[in-house]
Formats: structure tokens, C-alpha cells, sequence
């Protein structure tokens, strides 16, 4: 709905600049007031300001963002899934995070596809960015397998993270639902908007998407596109 999509973004365009303004000065009581704190609870409370206002800016670009793939035409080209893919590992364990360990292993070296570049690495930042946010400990392992068949590429995106409870999978691609919670010791929950995004990207390329999971035993996404020689 063009009209649903053209008020998403303005609105969500119009409550950046004000929380924006917020953050500046959450994170300016959080930096001069940090050495006074002397309660668990107090820096809790101040973590969660700072956290929520991420998150609310986070959830606004994913609107944005989610409004501007059904109007945008795609600019196809020829682009190499594993370059993505390693930008990705490389550029996560460079910022050094000692609280997570990620590894991303590629059974076969994955074909070239004919896709849209910015989209594409959208689509795997988002499936990546909720492995590692809903994982167990601190090691991150996801497996990537694809094969060809009747003309289109299948890619099997495996995690072995906390997993999703099966009531629940017919709607995890569905915008705002959010299946797993996350401990307060944790970074706040996602937008509930990444995997609607992921759905609607590969839906753009004439693909399709499933999901497999099971709780407490990671989860599989399953992406298909054509394939073009």
C-alpha cells in the first residue's frame, strides 16, 4: 500500500531529529553523572534510557528503510555472496567484542548471483545481526550451505543460537512480532522489523524465504532466488 508506505516515512523521518536530541543528552547525563552512581539499580535504570532511545532510532531506520524497498527500484549486478559475507565476519571480530566470538563457515564456495547489492548485504547483515543477538554464550556459529536446483540457488543459513519456540513461527516474518526475549544483561530487543525487512528483500528478487527452528536449538533460514548462469 503505497500511501500506508509513503506515511511510515514521513513520520518516521519526522520523530528522528527529536530523539536524536535525546540520545545527546541521555548520553551527556550518562558520561558526567556515571563516577556518582552507586547502585546497581541506578545504572540499570540509566543503561535502559540510553538503550531504549537506540533502540527507538533503530526501529525508525528499519521503517525507513522498509518503506523505501517497495518504492526503489533494484540495481542489478553481478555480485560474490562470499566477499559479503567475509566483509561481514571481518569487520564484526575487527571491533574486537571479548563477550562474543563469531564464526561463519561456507560449506561451498557460493555462486555468483545477479542481485542488488546494497540489498543483498542488508538482507544477511539482518539474518547475522539476529544470530548473534539471540545466541548462546559467547560463541556465535553459523553454517551456510547452498545447491542449485530447477534454476534457482538455495541457501541454508544455520545458527546455533537459542532457537524459536515452533508456536511461534508462523509469524516471525511478520513486521513488529518479536518470538524470544532477551536478558536484561543483554542489549535491548530488536525492532521487530529485520526479518520482515529480510522477507521483503528476498520477495523483491523473485525469491522466497522459510524459516526452521526449534527452541533451545538454533535456527535455519532458508532463502531461495533464481539462479542465472
Amino acid at each position: 500500500n503505497k500511501e500506508l508506505e509513503d506515511f511510515v516515512h514521513t513520520v518516521s523521518h519526522d520523530l528522528k531529529s527529536p530523539l536524536h536530541a535525546a540520545k545527546g543528552f541521555a548520553d551527556m547525563v550518562k558520561e558526567q553523572f556515571q563516577q556518582h552512581i552507586k547502585s546497581d539499580e541506578d545504572d540499570y535504570i540509566l543503561r535502559r534510557i540510553v538503550g531504549n532511545i537506540d533502540q527507538s532510532i533503530s526501529m525508525i531506520d528499519d521503517l525507513l528503510l522498509l518503506s523505501r524497498i517497495g518504492t526503489q527500484e533494484l540495481k542489478i549486478e553481478e555480485v560474490d555472496l562470499n566477499e559479503i559475507i567475509q566483509d561481514y565476519a571481518e569487520q564484526f571480530n575487527a571491533l574486537k567484542n571479548e563477550k562474543i566470538k563469531l564464526e561463519i563457515d561456507i560449506n561451498e564456495k557460493l555462486p555468483v548471483l545477479h542481485v542488488d547489492r546494497g540489498r543483498i548485504i542488508q538482507l544477511f547483515t539482518n539474518i547475522f545481526n539476529n544470530a548473534i543477538k539471540y545466541r548462546r554464550g559467547k560463541d556465535v556459529k553459523i553454517i551456510i550451505d547452498s545447491e542449485v536446483l530447477n534454476g534457482r540457488i538455495r541457501l541454508s543459513i544455520e545458527d546455533n543460537g537459542i532457537g524459536i519456540d515452533e508456536k511461534d513461527l508462523p509469524n516471525v516474518l511478520n513486521i513488529f512480532y518479536r518470538a524470544v526475549k532477551v536478558e536484561k544483561s543483554r542489549s535491548p530487543e530488536g525492532s521487530g522489523v529485520g526479518l520482515t525487512i529480510v522477507k521483503k528483500i528476498i520477495e523483491q528478487h523473485g525469491g522466497s524465504i522459510d524459516i526452521k527452528s526449534k527452541a533451545n536449538a538454533g535456527t535455519t533460514v532458508i532463502l531461495e532466488l533464481p539462479h542465472y548462469h
